[in-house]
């Protein structure tokens, strides 16, 4: 906690927090971690309950909680006749001020950053990553727990389009400097890599042969079949520890070398060092979780993706932000 406040004296003045359930836990993770005021740390918290935003053209379907590619408010969308019933976009936002220095942070709850893949970058701008990239200096995001191995293209292909889009932002006069991915945290299945019917979407996509497969099950004490059936059926209600196919073992997911890999097709590099033709540039930092948590399949409230809240599982998260921030360049707040 006094990493996660000593990070705040350190950061821009705006920052946006945007990910998905996972990342919404975070973000209640470090509301209550600033609550606790490890320093005299003024604190103000805003719900924003009644600001409902319609859901248009999610991948996944009305009352999931994907983005929408525009931002109503609750006024404008009641006057617009849109089903309020599914999910919030905006959840909150904290404000923390210590000494003449304060820090105004919001959250996003949104299952992927850009909804409809045949949006124009100018139309994005009126999106909350569009408001995010104009008025804020840092985005923190995690993304990712709603691809799975039979759409690793796919993840690919939306990670690329968020940093071309945050670049053209950038250009464009956004605010924005700095984008701080955290790697999706780990998950607990079955299946190779704890992903939801890994072993479902291997064998589909022919990543791993069925001798592999036979290997891994015996691993686990199981037969195939019972492999593939609590693949099928949520790991039914079992966690399991992480493991892995093939010799060396893994300390990432899969998920972040996908991002790492379209950033560095990019050409820029990852701890904010870009092309030299990228000016003005973007920032992008990657935050480690699989390291840490990757074994904690028994910190799950009886599903395998969400986290129980404690302090102390949320601590190295902080830890690294403090990293992170003491990192980073940026301007002063007395001069922004």
């Amino acid at each position: 906690m006094y990493d996660l406040v000593d990070a705040l004296d350190r950061a821009p003045a705006s920052i946006t927090w945007m990910g998905d359930s996972v990342m919404n836990q975070v973000w209640n993770a470090a509301s209550c971690a600033l609550h606790r005021k490890p320093r005299n740390y003024i604190l103000n918290l805003t719900d924003f309950k009644d600001e409902r935003t319609p859901q248009i053209d999610t991948l996944y379907g009305g009352g999931i909680g994907a983005q929408t590619s525009s931002v109503l408010d609750a006024s404008e969308a009641q006057r617009l006749a849109v089903d309020l019933a599914t999910n919030l976009q905006r959840v909150s936002a904290m404000s923390a001020q210590h000494g003449e220095g304060t820090v105004k942070m919001e959250f996003w709850r949104a299952y992927r950053p850009i909804t409809m893949t045949n949006l124009t970058f100018k139309a994005i701008g009126s999106s909350a990553l569009g408001k995010a990239c104009a008025t804020s200096e840092v985005l923190i995001s995690n993304f990712g727990a709603h691809w799975n191995h039979d759409n690793e293209q796919g993840y690919e292909e939306q990670m690329g389009r968020l940093l071309d889009y945050l670049s053209y932002c950038i250009k464009s006069g956004g605010r924005l400097k700095t984008f701080i991915y955290i790697e999706p945290l780990p998950q607990h299945f079955v299946g190779p890599d704890g992903t939801y019917r890994s072993v479902m979407h291997a064998l589909g996509q022919h990543t791993y042969t069925t001798e592999e497969i036979e290997r891994f099950a015996a691993g686990r004490k199981m037969s195939v079949q019972a492999l593939q059936d609590a693949d099928r059926n949520y790991s039914l209600g079992r966690c399991y520890p992480q493991r892995h196919i093939g010799k060396k073992p893994r300390n990432g997911s899969w998920r972040s070398r996908v991002f790492q890999k379209a950033v560095h097709d990019r050409g820029m590099q990852i701890g904010g060092a870009v092309a030299q033709s990228m000016v003005p540039a973007l920032q992008v930092f990657v935050l480690p979780t699989h390291d840490f948590m990757s074994h904690s399949h028994y910190m799950h409230p009886d599903e395998c993706t969400h986290w129980c809240y404690t302090p102390l599982l949320y601590e190295p998260l902080w830890h690294r932000l403090h990293e992170i921030f003491s990192a980073m360049k940026f301007s002063s707040r007395s001069s922004q």
